[in-house]
């Protein structure tokens, strides 16, 4: 396995990720390597970083979405922050035996088969650019009473997208140029915060609806720096993919409990 994703089982819904989401987070699978399913779960959910500095004293540098109603989000069920008795904001971590003992599922997926069936993209805001501006990643077919469910929230994300950019006359990201050209296809460089800035500004014309767009892909902007990893610029911990939000044949799915561990075995068939 070279991409990984952790489910819950009890939260499985036959999808990757919650259905109406267009691509799901995965893992770098040698990142986990060894770890049992349970630390391999609250290591992406960013429940396993030190303190750092700043507002909140325990930044989560994790993809997956996560706020006070943790509830609402199938993709994020840890509460990670919750005000405390005087107001203020503590941390909730979940209990590491409880994970232990629950189910999971483990997806994973090499790099050669996810480039033939998942379509898949470094976590930056750079590919989040790209997806978004891309009618055909997107489902764009025109909106109508015929679309699927599960097509029409990322057909309207990208509808809306194209006419908020209309008006600066310089047409969508992926119009304009290629994955490859972007170098959405180099897995081994990691851009810097720098870098990414543009396409965070991109998709940032107007904030409440950049709140939909990171809705739609399950990420929690507040603390996601974009440059496709979990940790800090220049401290990377464990890297982060988007592949589509499909579970074709090529994926490879295990069921384990938190206490088992996960082995890397990139050549698993």
């Amino acid at each position: 396995m070279e991409f990984v994703r952790i489910v819950p089982a009890s939260q499985f819904s036959g999808t990757p990720a919650p259905w109406h989401r267009p691509y799901a987070f995965y893992a770098d699978g040698f990142s986990l390597h060894g770890r049992t399913v349970a630390d391999c779960y609250r290591l992406v959910k960013g429940l396993t970083l030190p303190p750092t500095a700043g507002y909140y004293q325990k930044e989560c540098r994790t993809p997956f979405a996560w706020d006070f109603l943790s509830g609402r989000d199938p993709d994020a069920p840890l509460a990670k922050i919750k005000p405390n008795e005087r107001g203020g904001v503590s941390y909730s971590e979940y209990p590491l035996d409880s994970l232990e003992r629950t189910a999971f599922l483990v997806l994973g997926v090499t790099l050669s088969d996810a480039e033939e069936a998942l379509d898949p993209f470094p976590a930056t805001w750079r590919a989040l650019s790209y997806i978004v501006s891309d009618p055909e990643r997107m489902g764009f077919r025109g909106l109508d009473w015929n679309m699927p469910p599960a097509q029409f929230a990322s057909a309207r994300i990208h509808a809306l997208f194209s006419e908020m950019h209309a008006r600066s006359g310089r047409g969508l990201l992926a119009s304009r140029t290629s994955k490859e050209e972007l170098g959405l296809c180099n897995w081994d460089q990691l851009p810097t915060v720098e870098e990414e800035r543009e396409y965070y500004n991109y998709l940032s014309a107007n904030s409440a609806f950049t709140d939909e767009i990171i809705e739609l892909f399950g990420i929690s902007y507040r603390c996601w720096h974009g440059c496709g990893y979990l940790g800090w610029p220049g401290f990377p911990v464990c890297r982060f993919f988007l592949l589509r939000n499909l579970l074709p044949s090529k994926v490879r799915v295990l069921a384990l409990r938190g206490h088992e561990r996960f082995l890397f075995n990139p050549k698993d068939d």
